[in-house]
């Protein structure tokens, strides 16, 4: 798969499931062990298991290209089957020239091929050896994700009967611009979308996503509009504390807002000494966070400047709010013991009067180390205000998600916020998940999906360092208007791209 990828960045590859879908029947998805994180599928209407926002009116059979008993033969018929994951099931498009591709079975390494001129002829694989036959351009065929798949000879993949079941055969046809023609194509990724990535956020602004992480010693920002391929993009360092001061070191969680017409970075620092932890805000008037200039605005302290970590920014009926993780008091003995501190701001720099706890460890689940640190607003299309958090120590595998919601008035009050007795979001050993937390929020392209982005472990044991890598997955809402996280996915399974991605 190592050479596989290499090819892809080189050539310009889109790997995909051909898919032909409708909204009465359901397409399994299964654990793929696939690693290749630069995947797509391609079909008509996609599954009603697949996420919201990403059904057309197209219909078709809802199951997808693949090759007959998942043959490697030469002359191996293409038919459509029930979507299970399987490698068969799977294409690679490598750009040959201009927009033509040849599409690879991922399977059997052989190319789709058109066996002759004749419109009715089911289609095939053979070993690519770049004859027209096997040249394919792929277009769009109407707004969103539907495209059109043409071979060099003019004719077009079609499902040649949509009424029909598993075995039903591919053929290539005269272009008539009708559902049987039209394929979804859906990106499919593997976690982890960044291999080390503690305490991942991530701002959308322009059409463009911004991520960053903890490094450590500096600021870095991350650019892209697919965070499906977030590990391919680039990054630029946004700011490094000069030394010598008492935020040149242990620099954590940074977060990025664009308030009032600027950027800023809320972000942990201290001297070296973790009980000088402090939180900071760096200002870059840029449009653009990864341009312009990273000016350093000062300590965002409340009166009592006690240990802090983990800011956020909460708005809420015309006021702004500061949220972070403290300590009770500026003592050593309170380290390991965290617990949520709001106050407000009159600027995005300054907090204006005392702070307010909101939140402490008090279920068992929270105090497998004493800790609620982390917290991000999420809002429902209700505007309901939910506050996620991480519960117990990050040095431990029961790190976790709760979840408290605004129920009261006035934010500043610990009890407006009421907390849910159970997490929402926690290990799974099958899945070889451990530790998930500290996260953000995220839409898709085209608004349609909410998505969660967060850190986990792939073992147990693995504690706070440098093997957190950032995962992402879309998550669901209740009926109650609550969250639904579900469970942490195995980064074995290849899960579509967020909805709007595109190629």
């Amino acid at each position: 798969m190592k050479n596989v990828k290499k090819c892809c960045i080189a050539l310009g590859c889109l790997l995909f499931m051909l898919l032909s879908c409708r909204k009465s029947e359901s397409a399994k998805q299964s654990a793929s062990n696939s690693k290749e994180i630069n995947e797509k599928r391609l079909g008509a209407t996609p599954p009603p298991t697949a996420y919201s926002g990403q059904v057309s009116s197209a219909i078709q059979s809802g199951r997808v290209i693949d090759i007959g008993d998942s043959s490697a033969d030469d002359g191996a018929l293409v038919e459509q089957m029930d979507w299970m994951s399987l490698s068969s099931q799977k294409w690679t498009a490598y750009r040959v020239t201009g927009n033509w591709y040849k599409i690879i079975n991922l399977g059997s390494g052989k190319a789709l091929t058109s066996p002759e001129d004749n419109a009715g002829t089911q289609l095939i694989q053979s070993t690519y050896t770049g004859v027209d036959a096997q040249l394919w351009k792929i277009t769009s065929a109407n707004p969103g994700q539907l495209y059109s798949v043409t071979n060099k000879n003019g004719l077009v993949v079609s499902l040649n009967n949509p009424e029909a079941g598993n075995g039903a055969i591919i053929t290539q046809e005269v272009t008539s611009g009708d559902a049987s023609q039209q394929w979804f194509i859906q990106r499919l990724f593997n976690n982890p979308v960044m291999g080390s990535g503690a305490d991942p956020w991530v701002v959308q602004r322009n059409g463009w996503y911004y991520y960053t992480k903890t490094t450590g010693g500096d600021v870095q920002i991350w650019k892209t509009k697919r965070m499906s391929k977030l590990k391919s993009t680039w990054s630029r360092v946004a700011w490094t504390p000069p030394k010598g001061q008492m935020y040149s070191n242990n620099l954590w969680a940074p977060e990025m807002h664009y308030l009032d017409g600027k950027w800023y970075i809320y972000v942990a620092a201290d001297n070296g000494n973790d009980g000088n932890h402090r939180m900071y805000v760096i200002e870059n008037p840029s449009d653009d966070p990864t341009m312009g200039t990273w000016t350093l605005k000062g300590k965002i302290t409340d009166p009592s400047d006690i240990w802090a970590i983990d800011g956020t920014v909460f708005e809420h009926e015309g006021k702004r709010y500061f949220i972070w993780s403290g300590w009770r008091f500026q003592n050593g003995s309170q380290s390991g013991i965290q617990q949520l501190y709001i106050a407000e701001m009159s600027n995005p720099w300054t907090i204006t009067g005392e702070r307010h706890m909101i939140s402490e460890p008090t279920y068992d689940w929270e105090k497998v180390g004493l800790v609620n640190e982390g917290p991000e607003i999420l809002k429902n299309a209700a505007g309901d205000v939910f506050l996620i958090y991480s519960a117990s120590g990050c040095w431990t595998d029961e790190y976790k998600l709760g979840m408290m919601k605004l129920t009261g008035t006035d934010p500043l009050q610990q009890d407006s916020w009421t907390k849910n007795s159970t997490p929402v979001f926690q290990k799974n050993i099958a899945n070889s998940v451990f530790a998930p937390g500290h996260n953000g929020f995220f839409k898709s392209p085209d608004g349609k999906e909410d998505w969660i982005i967060y850190h986990a472990n792939a073992a147990a044991g693995q504690g706070c360092g440098g093997s957190r890598s950032t995962r992402m997955q879309p998550f669901r809402w209740n009926e109650d208007g609550t969250p639904n996280f579900g469970t942490p996915k195995p980064i074995t399974e290849a899960q579509p791209a967020p909805s709007g991605e595109g190629l």
